[in-house]
Parts: C-alpha cells; sequence; structure tokens
C-alpha cells in the first residue's frame, strides 16, 4: 500500500512539472486566426492603409514673393566711403554680395557670427546667411586692390517679413586712382623673365646695394600714396577698328600707362607690336608683358600691327594733329564695337 503510494505521490508531481508527453503545438496556441486572410497579407508585407489626417504643410512660404516684381530681390547701390550699405537677410535665402568686376575681397568683419554665416565663393563675392531671426548687426569687407571698406547693416528677418529680402547685391563703383588698381593686380601676378616680383619701398638685395627705383606706379608705392584717389582718373574710353583677330578685349589707361587687356584670349592670340601714333605717324612703343596685358608707358592713339593685320585704338575726342597716308593693304578690316567700360 505504501508503494502504491509513492508511485501515486510521484505521478502528481511530474503532472504538475509538466513531465508529462508533450502535445504538439498548435497555431492557434500563439497566433489568433480570427483572420485568416490577414494574416496571409502581412506575411506576404501588405499591412494595409492608415486613416489619419492629411500632413500639414510647413507653413514657411513668403507672401510678399507671391505679388513680387520679378527683378525683387536684386539690389544695385553705388558705394560711397560715408555710407552704410542696408541689407534685409532672410533665414533660409542667402545674400549674394558683388564688389565691383576689378575688386578682390579681402579681410571680412563679421559683427556677430552666431546669427550671420559668410563665404567667399569668388575674387569678389561673398555669400551671407542667417541662422537666426529678430537680428542685426554689421559686416565689414575690406577691398584688397582699392584698400576700400565696404560697409554693411544686415538685418535677419523671418519668412513672415512683410518686406522682400534682398538676393543679389551688385556694389557699383569706378576704380580709384587706376594706378592703384592695378599696381596691386601686377604685384600679385607671378614674375616673368623680363619683369621680376615687384619689391617693398627699401627693399634691398645681398650681393648689390639698392638703386633708386624710376619713380613709377609700378615700382615705388610711396608714388601711389603721393596720387590722390581720383576714379575719374581710371579711362575706358577707347574704340578699336581693325583686325578682329590681334585685337584685345579691352582697353584702358590711368593716365600714365595704358593696358591693353587680352583676357583669356592670351593665350591662342598671335600678339601684336604696339605703336603710338606722334603727330600723325606710327612710332614704335615699348611694351613690357604682365599677366594677360600688354603695358604700354604712355597714353594717346595707338596701332597694333602684326604683318598685314593692323588694329587702330583711339581715345574718346582724339583728333589727329597730322593726316599720315594710308598703308597699301589688300586685308579687308573688321570694325570694331567701342571698348565698353568695366560695368564694376
Amino acid at each position: 500500500m505504501i508503494r502504491n503510494l509513492k508511485h501515486a505521490t510521484a505521478g502528481l508531481v511530474l503532472a504538475a512539472l509538466g513531465a508529462g508527453p508533450a502535445a504538439a503545438q498548435k497555431a492557434a496556441d500563439i497566433i489568433n486566426l480570427a483572420d485568416p486572410a490577414a494574416v496571409e497579407a502581412q506575411l506576404k508585407g501588405e499591412f494595409g492603409g492608415i486613416e489619419r489626417r492629411p500632413s500639414l504643410p510647413l507653413g514657411a512660404v513668403q507672401e510678399a514673393w507671391g505679388r513680387a516684381d520679378a527683378k525683387a530681390g536684386i539690389y544695385s547701390v553705388a558705394y560711397r566711403s560715408d555710407e552704410i550699405i542696408r541689407l534685409r537677410v532672410r533665414e533660409k535665402m542667402p545674400v549674394t554680395i558683388v564688389l565691383p568686376d576689378w575688386e578682390e575681397v579681402g579681410p571680412v568683419a563679421n559683427g556677430d557670427p552666431f546669427v550671420f554665416g559668410y563665404q567667399q565663393i569668388q575674387k569678389n563675392m561673398v555669400v551671407v546667411e542667417a541662422a537666426q531671426v529678430g537680428a542685426d548687426a554689421s559686416l565689414t569687407i575690406v577691398g584688397r586692390l582699392s584698400g576700400r571698406v565696404y560697409a554693411f547693416y544686415l538685418r535677419a528677418e523671418g519668412f513672415n517679413s512683410a518686406e522682400i529680402p534682398d538676393v543679389v547685391v551688385y556694389v557699383k563703383a569706378a576704380a580709384p586712382n587706376g594706378t592703384d588698381v592695378m599696381a596691386a593686380r601686377l604685384v600679385a601676378l607671378p614674375p616673368t623673365e623680363d619683369m621680376p616680383a615687384a619689391k617693398p619701398a627699401g627693399a634691398s638685395t645681398a650681393s648689390a646695394p639698392a638703386q633708386p627705383a624710376r619713380k613709377s606706379g609700378l615700382n615705388d608705392p610711396d608714388y601711389l600714396q603721393e596720387v590722390p584717389m581720383d576714379p575719374e582718373k581710371l579711362e575706358f574710353g577707347f574704340s578699336m577698328a581693325g583686325d578682329r583677330t590681334i585685337a584685345p578685349e579691352r582697353v584702358f589707361s590711368d593716365g600714365v600707362f595704358t593696358y591693353f587687356d587680352f583676357g583669356a584670349r592670351w593665350t591662342g592670340t598671335d600678339l601684336p607690336a604696339v605703336w603710338r601714333v606722334v603727330d600723325g605717324v606710327d612710332t614704335p612703343q615699348n611694351t613690357r608683358i604682365r599677366g594677360t596685358m600688354l603695358i604700354a608707358e604712355a597714353t594717346g592713339a595707338f596701332t597694333l600691327r602684326n604683318g598685314q593685320r593692323v588694329v587702330c585704338i583711339r581715345p574718346e575726342g582724339w583728333e589727329p594733329t597730322a593726316k599720315p597716308k594710308r598703308p597699301a593693304s589688300s586685308t579687308p578690316s573688321t570694325v570694331l564695337a567701342p571698348n565698353a567700360p568695366d560695368a564694376g
């Protein structure tokens, strides 16, 4: 009897521990198969749609642009040393400041880097962005070639502003005395065999004592400082007529030198000889090469020659003092458009 009681107790314990024979597991034990079709669809990645409200737009469209003129956001302003240029900078809409074509961006002073950021993208272009709204600051750009201080007042506005923000700002200005600007450009260019790099005033070499240089706008910085900054001195009023294949892209003078700029055509142009018209007669003129320019240390009327190809270059208002004989030539000439001044 005691043995039977032990067997019965052991059977109860084993049953409680689940040690009995395991039954086969069914899907109904772990998944509700109330909708077998839905389960089958989900196994295939088909979960169906969700009914919800449509996504809300950002609501950050500036209404002022809807009625704005096509030229809105473009601001052209004349540079004045005693005036501040005021700009509206909208969040998410960078402003591109374009200095004159002849200028280059130098040091930049940003009054509030937390609100405004800037980046130079071209030699004369700076992009300004507003990271915050409801703040203002100043931005100062020093022209590397002219030394001018371009001062800007910046106001950061939001998308809900009733005013059109500035997108592109063109700062218009004639170059200061052309000698200043051209000297800075020439010093920045790499030296050539016929013209070494410019040296600071007072510099000397160890092999020979410094010799007094001929005073000119290219090699004597003191000379540049003595010349008043008169924008009217930079003259682009030249006309050209003749063979287009040897003509420069533009001609200008600072009242001391005359510059024949071939620009991007420099490497593919057969350079001509430069003759200066003196008393109606073409006289050979010494020139020097710098960058993409032929530079004549003289002003007035010129003739460019290369074989039978000729280009006549005359300043506005020039009148010949004599009537030279017309050279015989079977090559027809091409009349060129007047040399337009730089819009910057």
